[in-house]
């Protein structure tokens, strides 16, 4: 449902979305546009947002029907300036729709965040059944190891790192787990994606004192190395890059995607 932020994940309460929404009209009244689907992305979304994390809000829009039908290029993409805690941004319909045909997992995690500002629930449902149906397994087990291995390298070289490099790679160990067990998309927040990993069991008591330690700290805060945990993350990466060889990806049928375009684009 709009504006619910499901399960335990939710760290966005209904003053702040209240406030979201307001934000959003005005982006929709400033730009002549109308936002189809805006939702909570980053460490809120995922279930471990700090305690100054920023409001990470994203979100998909149409212009008039008569924008799609000039010859001159316009911009497609919606970015105010970033303030205090509120960090928005949102892509053109069309934008998301050509992304959607390379298997873009930005727009797979938009998609199925469990925190929900405003939108139309059937734009909604039309083009994640289109995601979940069609998107490229392959392509999602790329993105998720490369998440991974970029946290492990900002780790290297010290013997302190900063708290939430650890959830930016654990969690996207969790997905590719999911990916390869399941062949279909992951969900996004942790609390979710850790009922169903595996990992041993001293891996496991580090994360969830680091959770509770980042969960209490600024988005700054450091702690120190955990090599069993590196070393987990390394072992799981390894293993979804053998997994991502043996993918073909076929991705959306244009088709679709453009019958979907006319629709929500009314042309």
């Amino acid at each position: 449902m709009v504006g619910d932020s499901l399960g335990s994940s939710c760290t966005v309460n209904n003053d702040i979305l209240e406030e979201g929404k307001k934000r959003l009209t005005q982006i929709e009244l400033d730009h002549n546009i109308e936002i189809l689907w805006a939702v909570e992305s980053g460490s809120r979304a995922w279930g471990f947002a700090s305690t100054d994390s920023d409001y990470d809000i994203r979100f998909i829009y149409r212009h008039p029907r008569d924008w799609y039908l000039s010859v001159k290029e316009n911009r497609d993409v919606i970015e105010p300036p970033i303030a205090d805690l509120w960090d928005m941004s949102g892509w053109d319909i069309r934008k998301s729709l050509r992304l959607a045909l390379k298997s873009n997992p930005t727009l797979h995690e938009w998609l199925a965040s469990p925190i929900v500002y405003m939108g139309n629930e059937a734009f909604h449902r039309e083009l994640r059944q289109i995601v979940q149906e069609s998107f490229g397994i392959g392509t999602l087990l790329h993105h998720y190891c490369s998440m991974a291995v970029t946290q492990l390298r900002r780790m290297q070289g010290g013997d302190e790192v900063k708290l939430k490099s650890y959830f930016y790679g654990y969690r996207p160990v969790l997905a590719l787990q999911w990916i390869c067990r399941e062949q279909t998309l992951p969900p996004i927040d942790l609390p979710t994606l850790k009922a169903s990993g595996d990992m041993p069991s001293d891996v496991a008591a580090t994360l969830e004192d680091l959770l509770a330690q980042k969960l209490d700290s600024q988005e700054t805060a450091y702690g120190p190395r955990h090599l069993e945990v590196e070393s987990w993350i390394w072992a799981e990466v390894s293993k979804a890059e053998a997994k991502a060889k043996e993918m073909s990806d076929q991705g959306p049928d244009i088709a679709v995607i453009d019958a979907f375009f006319r629709e929500w684009a009314r042309l």
